[in-house]
């Protein structure tokens, strides 16, 4: 059986994915940003196969804010990863990118042939292409070293392990959290924007299953990892009223902007991959992630 080598193994992607014969690391083990502690735990641990999930995350804010830390950091710790991957003879490696590296302005449905065709958003623009990178470097790994490395670009994900934190939680994680206090203190549930932007999303616990698969075909194609489905965030939003059975006001904001009116990715190409591919409905999803966060609460 292959080892397995998981970075970023204490955040959201790694908590929840889960190999036989894996070692998960995290900044606490080594900083991945410095070439010689990589190699050297690369070199204790041997690993056949390397699932990269480790990079310097943030919100929006912090992006804009510190532009030049996140590009400088997240480009060493990729760089660092590739390299001593190879050097210890990994020949299968899945590198997590995100959607965030697609050009903003497309308002079609996204496929991996729109990744290099126009500019990441403007207010995350340095992390946006570190992500892209990351396809250059596993095509030029896989053109030159004969390797299968692939770059698996995710939708929006959500689910177990996930950042409550009101301040930098991403949509769904944020959505729940404020309709919990909405009905913990019988308050209005105050939401931005009108309701109408159209996303998808995906559960996270969906994502071992489908990593198997890739890993199993050789994979090494840049591929969207997404359910192909999309929903406006009003409907998000009822969702999660549902679940809660939150009978309060939902007040929408009138905020002009409420960002990119349709960002939907394509999983035609996941799907030709396998057709034994399935997914974890949205309502499925969002009740088991309140009640894991509920059991948070307690």
């Amino acid at each position: 059986m292959k080892r397995i080598l998981i970075t970023g193994g204490t955040g959201f992607i790694g908590k929840n994915i889960n190999f036989p014969l894996e070692v998960k690391i995290s900044s606490q083990d080594v900083d991945l940003r410095n070439w010689k502690d990589t190699l050297n735990l690369f070199k204790k641990h041997q690993p056949d196969i390397v699932i990269h999930c480790a990079a310097r995350h943030g919100n929006f804010k912090e992006m804009e804010q510190n532009k030049v830390e996140f590009f400088r950091d997240n480009q060493a710790i990729d760089l660092n990863v590739f390299e001593a991957s190879n050097q210890v003879g990994v020949t299968q490696l899945i590198a997590l990118s995100s959607v965030t590296a697609f050009p903003f302005e497309i308002e079609t449905e996204i496929s991996e042939s729109d990744l290099h065709q126009g500019e990441p958003h403007p207010s995350c623009y340095t992390y946006g292409y570190n992500k892209r990178m990351l396809d250059i470097l596993c095509r030029s790994y896989n053109e030159q070293y004969g390797v299968n490395y692939t770059c698996a670009l995710l939708t929006n994900m959500y689910g177990p392990f996930n950042d409550f934190n009101l301040e930098s939680a991403t949509v769904v994680s944020n959505l729940i959290h404020k309709c919990y206090i909405a009905k913990q203190t019988n308050s209005d549930f105050k939401v931005y924007g009108d309701g109408s932007p159209v996303r998808d999303f995906m559960y996270v616990e969906d994502l071992t299953d489908i990593f198997n698969i890739l890993l199993d075909k050789k994979y090494n194609e840049p591929v969207i990892i997404s359910t192909g489905e999309s929903i406006s965030l009003k409907k998000l939003v009822t969702i999660i009223v549902n679940k809660f059975r939150f009978t309060g006001n939902v007040i929408w904001g009138n905020e002009t902007s409420v960002g990119q009116q349709k960002k939907v990715a394509s999983n035609k190409k996941l799907l030709q991959v396998s057709d034994s591919i399935s997914f974890t409905s949205l309502e499925d999803g969002i009740s088991k992630t309140i009640d894991w966060f509920m059991t948070t609460k307690k």
